[in-house]
């Protein structure tokens, strides 16, 4: 059986209405299409399943509009950045990892709540060491092919130091006879 269509009165700001007329929607063109169209999308948005693949639908539709914006401009440059393409690549998946794994019904999952947490800061530590790793296979070399081929380079130093007292704090934290033989249990 159809729906019946009720009629919906509204009063708007005129800023509100401004913005409702120069909004491009698809097969929508005068402002009650419109209006239905925002109606139908934050109705999907509400009811759309919480799972990965949904979560990733909906990151692209996010962004895809800014990233192929910045595509294009690239294009229209004649420049090509791996930096952004990392971060454009991790963008999404991260958004949708997180919107999924922290979904009442599907980032639980029947786990302990504290079993539930840790599976989503592992989940958000893999994903950010990833993209750390491809961020720094890029200064490896002085010129990484970004838009600035010093972009890398520039900031590595502040990094390397970092994990220089990285290193060092780890290996006062082992116990001092870490690789010597150990004593005990009785034999002399």
């Amino acid at each position: 059986m159809a729906s019946k269509n009720i009629q919906l009165s509204t009063r708007i700001t005129e800023e509100d209405a401004a913005f409702l007329a120069r909004l491009q929607v698809e097969d929508a063109h005068t402002p009650s299409d419109k209006v239905r169209a925002l109606i139908a999308e934050a109705r999907r948005r509400h009811e759309a399943r919480r799972d990965y693949r949904s979560a990733l639908e909906r990151a692209h539709e996010l962004l895809g509009s800014v990233l192929a914006d910045l595509r294009t401009a690239e294009h229209a440059a004649g420049l090509h950045s791996e930096l952004v393409r990392a971060v454009a690549d991790w963008l999404p998946d991260t958004i949708a990892f997180l919107l999924s794994e922290t979904a009442p019904a599907g980032g639980g999952r029947g786990k302990d709540p504290g079993e539930a947490l840790r599976a989503t800061e592992r989940g958000l530590a893999d994903r950010t060491f990833r993209l750390v790793e491809a961020v720094l296979r890029l200064g490896v070399t002085e010129a990484a092919p970004c838009y600035d081929p010093a972009a890398i380079s520039a900031r590595v130093d502040p990094v390397l130091a970092l994990l220089d007292v990285l290193r060092t704090a780890r290996n006062a934290r082992r116990p001092a006879t870490a690789g010597r033989p150990t004593t005990g249990g009785g034999t002399t």
